[in-house]
């Protein structure tokens, strides 16, 4: 993972990681680079993605995915950083933990509607 003021942080097996240093708040204030991060999925790292998390300074893992969701695909992160599950929704009311399969379903079926 860069350390450098990008956007994109590069992972071997995570998904989406993004840096939230950079934008400006309502007040004027401005996000400090390497302090807030956001991915997808923090499920499926390997050790090399866990020592990367470490070498940035990650200290906290928030997650806010539902119980159902994180039973599925618990995040693999090393044991010195801090995780807190705090869920946004009681249940995944998004389709972030629908299968490929059952979004390609969906998708069929809205254009079966269409016709």
């Amino acid at each position: 993972m860069q350390q450098t003021n990008q956007r994109v942080l590069t992972m071997d097996h995570g998904y989406n990681f993004r840096e939230l240093g950079g934008y400006q708040s309502r007040d004027g204030q401005t996000v400090k680079w390497q302090r807030v991060i956001r991915t997808g999925t923090l499920a499926y790292l390997s050790d090399h993605d866990q020592q990367s998390l470490i070498n940035y300074g990650v200290k906290f893992d928030v997650d806010f995915r539902s119980d159902v969701e994180v039973a599925q695909a618990p995040d693999q992160i090393p044991n010195n950083i801090l995780y807190r599950h705090l869920p946004v929704f009681a249940d995944d009311e998004t389709d972030a933990s629908k299968s490929r399969e059952e979004l390609n379903a969906e998708l069929k079926t809205r254009q079966k509607k269409r016709l």
